[in-house]
């Protein structure tokens, strides 16, 4: 049968003049060419530094805290976009509660909400003046820079570590800077990181940071050497686990420990170099995280004791094959839709509610039928290494004409081809129970697997590559990528076509033709073609359809010069931080935190017991949960009564003048209505354009000093 090659120069320039194998088993000598490609490979880093450095100088960030600002008003640090009101997690709850940490001094135990909660155990980003904040470079701008810059460096610094950590491994792949720096993009400017505000690339990079530095281990020339990547790789598995988010830390932990592996197996790593390697992140990470556990053990019981999230167990099947390969559907989302177009009452196939909105259903660029394709090309090639073993075509292990290649990466393939196919199936089929308790991911709802799959499809993406070229491939397996092409751009346009849009879905040819460029793309890169045009490519279209979701913001807005946060930041100017409670929504409570002073109201990561037993003794299956408060006046009940509208967002009645109330002893009472209560006395009036705001302090006779 005629065979096609798939035939590529770049490989042996890669590769230099083949001394050095990148095992550690080469002479020691490293080619010009090879010295020119590690400079030229070390581009792309100093183009995203570059970057994040002239973005935080303009003072620019990609916040949604537009959304505070008054209705029908102007707001001229919007520069570019459309604020993301779906993004409330970011603008109501994360950002409002960052600023006001930073004006109350970074205390690590501050009030939130009902409860002094212990930032450094806690995952809704809010830095403080702790020592893990040594893990956490994107906050290091908050400790040195005015607060909006050091905001913007945390912004843009949370999407270089995507950048920065995902690259090298990739680049140790395929050892091209333009391979390697499209696939980058391709996983990391994923619909589902701009929807859930840049957070998931953090947790993308650091963990394939790790990854990297434990892979260039294995050829380290010195175990000294291996020693200094392993504490590398402790360093960066510390901070990605200190982002606090189960979901995503352990899927993309499963991705990256299969690369790990994998690479190993392909570079035959002495077992010295993996000991140092080993040894040097535990030397980091465990006595990092003994001491974070010691000094987070009671938060960390309050949680887990919480019914969500800590007794929430996740089922198999919590998400479907559409929401997985919606990508191009980001588009329309962002430019063309409001977020509201998809219908919030969808079913997961398990029957349970699962809202439809924007950040739910995005996904990463996953090219299912290319990467099915991969895999039948990966039998094939292992098949066909058997052979020549048999026949004695290779020589010391290695076939013959791969002696000098440092990347043929046929174990990391397979390894990450098992992974892949594991979470595929915990996220689309009702695997029993016994599956999700021994691999934990029953800690990992179904539609929190795109930011894994996404890294997982570049990694085969570029492995794919690299098994083929310069490989003599039989014609009826080499179309095999070609039409996995083809049946992603019929996938894609059918997962987008059974969105439940409420409004008129997007049209079959422009997906189509978005979807052409990314199954284009990966039949490229999978057979070794063209792969640094083929990786342009996918990289301008992940930028592009990235980019709209992505408002573009001068400042802090809102949070700097609304008329009520100026207002209360007069109450903070003797140094503390008086207890406010708000009666209203979202977007006052977010206010409220963000002046720095510490809100009773609002958000309640995990609650104070004693607190709560005092306030609502019967009803502690709704306030043991993180939860979102809105607080309404009610004179008629006992204390409080926690009323469910749905979720995590609860109503509270409260009766300003209880007992159990008044022994908060909150300095300050903030309205959006006038209150005609006996235990409160107006203090002023504040107008956010023509809506009023109304402060009130506790009557004389109303303290209770405790």
């Amino acid at each position: 049968m005629r065979a096609l090659a798939t035939h590529d120069t770049e490989a042996e320039a890669d590769t230099g003049n083949g001394t050095d194998t990148g095992n550690g088993t080469g002479t020691g000598t490293t080619s010009p060419v090879r010295r020119e490609r590690r400079w030229v490979a070390a581009l792309p880093v100093l183009l995203v530094l570059v970057a994040v450095t002239v973005l935080t100088a303009l003072n620019l960030n990609g916040s949604s805290v537009h959304q505070l600002v008054p209705s029908g008003r102007d707001d001229p640090a919007l520069v570019f976009g459309h604020p993301r009101d779906i993004r409330a997690d970011e603008w109501a709850l994360s950002t409002p509660n960052l600023v006001g940490n930073v004006r109350r001094g970074l205390p690590t135990r501050p009030w939130i909400g009902l409860t002094p909660t212990f930032l450094p155990a806690t995952s809704i980003g809010v830095a403080s003046a702790h020592w893990t904040e040594v893990f956490k470079p994107y906050d290091w701008g908050l400790f040195v820079l005015p607060l909006d810059r050091g905001f913007a460096l945390r912004w843009w610094g949370l999407l270089a570590l995507g950048l920065l950590g995902v690259y090298p491994l990739l680049w140790q792949l395929t050892r091209s800077m333009v391979t390697a720096g499209g696939l980058t993009a391709l996983a990391v400017f994923a619909p589902a990181t701009a929807w859930w505000s840049l957070t998931p690339a953090a947790v993308l990079g650091l963990l394939a940071g790790a990854a990297a530095c434990l892979v260039a281990a294995a050829g380290a020339r010195k175990v000294v050497s291996a020693l200094v990547w392993g504490l590398g790789a402790g360093y960066l598995g510390v901070a990605a686990f200190l982002v606090l988010y189960p979901p995503w830390l352990l899927s993309i932990g499963f991705v990256v420990t299969a690369v790990v592996l994998g690479r190993w197996l392909d570079l035959r790593a002495r077992p010295s170099r993996i000991g140092a390697a080993v040894g040097g992140a535990l030397l980091v990470a465990g006595p990092a995280l003994a001491l974070w556990y010691a000094q987070s053990r009671e938060t960390i019981r309050a949680i887990a004791q919480t019914y969500y999230p800590g007794r929430r167990i996740s089922e198999a099947a919590g998400s479907n094959p559409a929401w997985l390969l919606d990508a191009p559907s980001s588009l329309w989302l962002s430019a063309f839709y409001r977020p509201s177009a998809l219908d919030d009452t969808a079913r997961s196939p398990d029957r349970a509610l699962a809202p439809a909105n924007a950040s739910e259903v995005a996904s990463a660029w996953l090219p299912l039928p290319v990467l099915i394709a991969v895999a039948l090309l990966l039998v094939w090639a292992m098949l066909r290494h058997r052979r020549e073993r048999k026949t004695g075509t290779e020589a010391g292990g290695i076939p013959a004409g791969e002696a000098a290649d440092p990347v043929r990466p046929r174990w990391t393939v397979l390894a990450v081809l098992v992974v892949t196919g594991l979470l595929l199936a915990w996220a689309l089929l009702p695997l029993p129970d016994a599956v999700g308790g021994p691999t934990l991911l029953d800690r990992v709802p179904g539609r929190r697997m795109p930011p894994a799959l996404g890294l997982a499809a570049a990694v085969l993406l570029a492995g794919g590559g690299m098994l083929l070229r310069r490989r003599a491939v039989p014609r009826w397996l080499f179309v095999l990528p070609w039409l996995g092409g083809v049946a992603t751009v019929a996938l894609s346009v059918w997962a987008v076509e059974a969105l439940p849009w409420e409004h008129r879905a997007p049209g079959a040819v422009g997906v189509a033709a978005v979807s052409a460029v990314l199954g284009l793309g990966a039949a490229l890169v999978a057979t070794g073609r063209l792969m640094r045009v083929a990786a342009t490519l996918l990289a301008a279209l992940a930028i592009g359809v990235f980019a709209p979701v992505n408002p573009i913001y001068r400042g802090l807005g809102p949070l700097e010069h609304d008329p009520l946060v100026t207002t209360l930041r007069t109450y903070t100017q003797d140094g503390r931080a008086p207890r406010a409670v708000v009666y209203g929504g979202l977007h006052l409570n977010a206010l409220v935190v963000a002046s720095g002073v510490s809100n009773l109201s609002g958000l309640t990561v995990y609650p104070d017991a004693t607190v709560w037993n005092r306030l609502a003794p019967d009803q502690e299956p709704e306030w043991n949960n993180f939860a979102k408060y809105s607080w309404r006046v009610a004179p008629d009940v006992d204390s409080v009564r926690i009323h469910t509208p749905g979720g995590t967002s609860m109503q509270l009645l409260v009766n300003p003048c209880s007992e159990a109330v008044r022994s908060l002893d909150a300095d300050l009472s903030v309205s959006e209505t006038e209150l005609t209560v006996p235990c409160l006395r107006l203090d002023r009036v504040v107008h956010r354009g023509d809506t009023p705001v109304y402060l009130y302090r506790p009557a004389a006779e109303a303290r209770t000093g405790t």
